[in-house]
């Protein structure tokens, strides 16, 4: 049995970390002994079960779902091939199983941070949009409605959270960034190129992004400036 000295936790799998801090635990079976004093401290800490059976279970259910969904397109590609000779619609239903497969694998097996999660599947919804845009023949709805929604979206749950967790609200401010560059980014390409003729929504997007990550910087106070000073070590 390991014990995370950090945590106060035993664990009785054999990890080499900790299942919640993620740090280095110490390794000592037998550190209550005939000690009176250790083994009372000892059940005093909080056992931690061994999760290895059930993180096998999972693992064996979540290579099941993705298998069949690998199943289920094939066929659907197979159909659609002897159906129909114009746009392969099947490619559209890959890019759905795809993005189920992505949330699995990403939310269960490497368990991230709730503001990881949000950032890894707002980029990847609106690449999607782009991707199945490109494959009805690019008319640009992706650039002009899907991107800014998603962007919107993002702005407004982000504001939750910082309400929500508003003692460790500083802790968001990456995301405003990630958000806000990304909206500055998106308004260069889209004047620069001319592929989208409406962008009243990227405007909106840019500019409430814009205006949260000032309203930040500005009322959070040290506790925001220090936040990027800890980031980007300034």
């Amino acid at each position: 049995m390991s014990k995370c000295s950090r945590c106060n936790i035993d664990i009785k799998d054999d990890s080499l970390i900790c299942p919640l801090c993620r740090g280095v635990i110490n390794i000592d079976s037998d550190r209550a002994g005939d000690n009176p004093d250790t083994a009372a401290y000892v059940s005093r800490s909080v056992m931690y079960p061994d999760v290895g059976p059930a993180m096998r279970r999972l693992n064996f259910i979540l290579k099941l779902v993705i298998f069949i969904m690998a199943v289920i397109e094939i066929g659907l590609c197979v159909v659609n091939y002897l159906t129909y000779d114009g746009f392969k619609w099947s490619i559209i239903c890959g890019l759905g199983f795809f993005y189920v497969g992505f949330c699995l694998i990403y939310s269960v097996r490497y368990n991230r941070g709730h503001r990881r999660q949000l950032m890894a599947h707002g980029f990847i919804l609106m690449a999607l949009g782009v991707v199945i845009d490109s494959f009805l023949g690019f008319r640009g709805w992706s650039l002009e409605i899907v991107l800014p929604v998603i962007v919107m979206t993002l702005d407004v749950v982000i504001l939750i959270l910082m309400i929500v967790n508003s003692r460790n609200f500083q802790s968001y401010l990456m995301m405003q960034l990630y958000t806000t560059f990304f909206c500055i980014v998106m308004m260069i390409i889209l004047l620069v190129t001319e592929v989208a003729d409406f962008i009243l929504l990227d405007i909106i997007a840019s500019a409430v992004s814009g205006i949260m990550l000032v309203a930040t910087l500005v009322f959070g106070d040290k506790r925001a400036t220090g936040e990027l000073v800890r980031r980007f070590r300034i």
